[in-house]
């Protein structure tokens, strides 16, 4: 047959998925052919953009395929909010284009070139959600990221939503994988997993970037990257990244583990508990995610129904058992003492064993430092007029009350009862009383 020009090809005849157009057909046999023509891609909001598909044919299931290819000078957008460049492919039988090249976010959040991310995958256009690979590249095969970073050389943190690090030594604080998609309401970038994204669950790491107030917001667990030795940190929570201005915010629930005296702990609950001090919020949503990320979804909300009916946790979970388990601490970065500053009173969830659910005045401060990281806990109540001091550093836990009986027992105890062996490649450990004036020069320097 000889060729036809200007003709339509309708694929398939079952679905009616694509329609092709200005096609130049050379038809070879009954399921044999091969063109190419043209094709129109239609967004969410109805505008059109013509496709070039270079070539037209039959596969071996004799289906009609198509292949096209998008340069980066096109100016080609998946929507308003995600440019495309790069490979596509129809299939007949499958209701939408397979894409496979590099997608770019539309935002004015950093001076840096944006990145052109490399990825693989069918494209619903009145509802896009891009898969985002655990190892990110783009599409030069240099890696990039989604997460919320820290230098060590400039003492700073940065948001790297789909970007290079700066620095290969640049810390994760907190990342996300899963998909990106865009809410145009929040007028956010979001990264999570797709039940994430979807409000089906709150379990999992969540990034978003709000290309208006250009803010990037992080959820999930966080690593706030010190090394304090035998003593632990977990933390799970929010944070607020102001890419401009630079500045950084957390909303922590944060477990804190190290060695201690027993009696001296007991000492401390006895001390807090029938204090007259403010009640936490325990339905705070920030608060159910963290148990989320702790417990699982199921026992998170077996919780929140105990909360709903007795304003408690009726059966605590041990998983929530840790020397202090503080259920709400606000955190500012310090550039100057290169710290963790925490801003307002501190919920203590529990202390040991015994529930608390309660808001102390005082301060904690966690600093990296490079000479040894440090963590400082001042926590005080009944008017000031009681008060515990904590200052680990190096190895070494110093603390002081003014409840001698506290002071007394950390004092009697013998040297090899407050010394705890490191494990292989980790310091030793050991607790002592510290001197006021410590204590003193800290709560000075942070009121």
């Amino acid at each position: 047959m000889k060729t036809l020009t200007n003709a339509k090809i309708l694929a398939n005849t079952v679905t009616k998925y694509h329609s092709i157009y200005n096609a130049a057909i050379k038809i070879k046999a009954k399921k044999n052919y091969t063109a190419v023509g043209a094709y129109d891609y239609i967004d969410e909001t109805g505008y059109k953009q013509k496709i070039q598909l270079k070539k037209i044919a039959v596969d071996t299931t004799f289906q009609t395929y198509a292949i096209g290819y998008i340069s980066d000078s096109l100016g080609f957008t998946l929507s308003n909010d995600f440019d495309f460049a790069g490979n596509i492919k129809l299939l007949a039988n499958n209701e939408f284009l397979n894409f496979n090249g590099g997608f770019r976010i539309r935002h004015t959040c950093s001076p840096r070139k944006r990145s052109w991310v490399q990825f693989s995958s069918d494209i619903n256009p009145k509802d896009i959600y891009i898969r985002i690979s655990d190892k990110l590249n783009d599409i030069n095969n240099k890696e990039l990221f989604a997460a919320l970073l820290f230098s060590n050389e400039s003492n700073r943190f940065y948001s790297a939503f789909l970007a290079p690090k700066r620095k290969e030594s640049d810390q994760e604080i907190i990342s996300a994988k899963g998909y990106i998609g865009f809410d145009k309401i929040a007028e956010d970038y979001e990264i999570a997993s797709m039940d994430k994204l979807k409000r089906l669950t709150l379990l999992g790491n969540h990034l978003a970037l709000d290309r208006r107030n250009c803010i990037m917001r992080s959820e999930g667990k966080i690593d706030l990257k010190v090394d304090l030795g035998q003593v632990k940190i977990e933390s799970y929570g929010n944070i607020r990244h102001y890419i401009l201005p630079d500045s950084t915010k957390f909303e922590l629930v944060m477990a804190l583990d190290f060695p201690f005296a027993d009696k001296a702990i007991d000492v401390l609950i006895e001390n807090i508990t029938g204090q007259n001090l403010m009640g936490i919020d325990l339905s705070r949503n920030i608060f159910f995610k963290a148990l989320t990320d702790i417990l699982g979804e199921k026992e998170a909300n077996k919780i929140i129904s105990d909360i709903s009916l007795f304003a408690r946790i009726k059966r605590y979970p041990p998983e929530l058992l840790h020397t202090f388990f503080f259920s709400d601490v606000k955190f500012k970065w310090n550039y100057a003492s290169r710290s963790y500053v925490s801003v307002g009173p501190i919920g203590i969830g529990s202390i040991g064993k015994k529930q608390f659910n309660r808001y102390v005045d005082g301060y904690i401060e966690i600093a990296k430092k490079r000479t040894g990281d440090v963590i400082n806990i001042y926590i005080e109540f009944d008017k000031s007029k009681s008060w515990y001091y904590f200052n680990y550093r190096n190895g070494l836990m110093q603390t002081i009350s003014t409840n001698q009986k506290y002071n007394n027992i950390i004092r009697e105890l013998k040297e090899d009862k407050r010394t705890f062996k490191g494990a292989k490649g980790q310091e030793d450990y050991r607790y002592i009383i510290s001197n006021l004036r410590k204590k003193t020069d800290f709560v000075r320097r942070m009121r």
